[in-house]
Parts: structure tokens; sequence; C-alpha cells
């Protein structure tokens, strides 16, 4: 009962990565599912303006932070879960500018330079446009790779590393140190579906190796549907729905028949049913 009251899901590029069976060194901890947005305000002939007051509302939750720059003219919003913000920027005297929207990404940095004009009346300047996401604190290569990048890179043994290739400054080196001491990190993103019931599959499917940390180190082309609607709870309780495709598709009714007590290789028929299980009892 308990573990039917209690059935969490992992919904998230992390899942995804575990689920394909990927060995890699890395903290799952809060911190890699945020950011922080570093704001500087500046004045129109480029001097710090301290005392400035800053709004960043959340687009998804209309959650608002506010704060006031520090006497360098600066603030650091840290903590912040991914998705898209909208800033407003406001100090006595000057008009205020409203950036939007400024986007989070998990671990990332955004920098934003508000400069403000002098205004005799109430003036507000809207900057449409994503906030660049750029680095100046950090020597760190880094990149996001998104679930399409993912269903459309042609994998060869599903090797990690080959994602970590894709960062934009990665020229056979990393920094310019010898292999011996490079290293990667992949920090997932984490969400959570609370109580999931796969609501809609469809009828086109999918036919592919499938393997589990349940079982590491055994693969089996398995039987999927194409497409599946997964409803449940949130952590504060709130309904959500999540669809998926493909491989995301593939992941959501593989970790729900996880909590219905059942494995990949229970989907298995036949010979490919056969080999697994003697590749099991091998061991």
């Amino acid at each position: 009962m308990e573990r039917r009251l209690l059935r969490t899901l992992i919904g998230s590029l992390a899942a995804v990565l575990m689920f394909l069976g990927m060995s890699v060194p890395s903290a799952w901890a809060q911190y890699g599912t945020q950011g922080k947005v570093n704001i500087t305000v500046l004045d129109a002939d480029g001097r710090v303006v301290p005392g400035a007051n800053l709004q960043l509302r959340d687009l998804s939750t209309n959650d608002i932070r506010r704060a006031v720059t520090l006497d360098s003219g600066t603030y650091n919003f840290v903590n912040l879960p991914i998705g898209s913000y909208e800033l407003r920027v406001s100090a006595s005297g000057f008009g205020e500018r409203t950036f939007s929207p400024v986007v989070v990404q998990a671990t990332k940095s955004t920098d934003i330079s508000a400069q403000l004009s002098v205004a005799s009346t109430t003036q507000t300047v809207q900057v449409e446009g994503a906030a660049p996401i750029v680095e100046t604190t950090s020597n760190a290569i880094g990149t996001t790779v998104d679930l399409k990048q993912i269903e459309d890179l042609p994998l060869s043994g599903r090797s990690l590393t080959q994602f970590s290739r894709l960062t934009p400054g990665y020229n056979g080196t990393w920094n310019g140190l010898p292999s011996i001491a490079q290293g990667n990190n992949i920090d997932g993103v984490i969400g959570h579906l609370v109580n999931p019931v796969i609501t809609d599959r469809s009828e086109e499917t999918q036919d592919g190796d499938e393997g589990c940390l349940s079982v590491p180190g055994i693969w089996a082309p398995t039987v999927r549907a194409m497409h599946a609607v997964v409803e449940g709870f949130d952590v504060k309780g709130k309904p959500i729905t999540v669809e998926g495709t493909g491989l995301m598709a593939r992941c959501l009714q593989h970790e729900v028949d996880h909590l219905d007590g059942k494995l990949f290789l229970d989907r298995l028929s036949g010979e490919a049913r056969k080999t697994a299980l003697r590749a099991l009892r091998s061991r």
C-alpha cells in the first residue's frame, strides 16, 4: 500500500542517462538543477548604480524575488530553478528597464549588464529576447544537451564522452590539459512525477535495445509504444502531465514498469527472453 501511495518517477535527463546504463562520476546534488543570474547596474556614463531595485519573476510560476544592488552596483540571484524569468531594474532618477525572457539553465550563470538612462518622468525600456548566457567568473567549459540531441545524435556505444566533445571550446583537449589530467562531469536536471499512471500509449511501436541498472550488462530488443502520456503530481501535489516520444516514451514506460514490480525482461518473449535469462543465470 505504501508503495502505491508513494510511487515516484524521476523524469529527467539524469534518468534518461542512467536508463541507458551509462556510468559517469557525477554529483547528483541539488546544484545540478539550478542556475544563477548575475546583475550589474550602470548609469549612462558607465558608473555603477548602488541601491537599484531588482525584481526577478519566474514566468512559469509568477514567483517573485526582490533585491537591491550592493555598493558595487551588483547583485547575484542564486539557487534559481531552471526556466525563463523577467527582470525589472529601477532606481531613483532613472527610467526602468525590463529584460524578458532571461533564461536560466542548470549549473550556468547568466550575466546581465543593465544600463539605466536618466529620466525626468516615468520611463520604461523593454528589452526582449533571451539574455545570452555568459560566464565571466569561471574557465570551465560547459554546454547543455537536450533530449532532441540525445535522440538525433548517432552514438557509438552510447558514450557520454561524445556529448562532451560537442561543447563549444573543445578542440581535442580541455583548456590545454594533457589527456591524463582531463575529465568531464554531467549534471542532471531532475524533475519529479509522483504516483505516475500511463494514461495513453500510441498504437505505433518502437523496437530497440533496452537495458536496466537492476540487471547491468544485459541488453535485449524490447517493444514499446512510440508515444506515451503519463499523469501524476509534482512535489507540491499539483497535477502534471508528461508526454514523450521515442527515447523519452521508452524511459517513461520503463520506469513506470518498475513501480509495478516489472523489469524489461518481463516484456521479452521467445528467443530474446531465453537469451537474456541465460545471461542472468550465468552470473
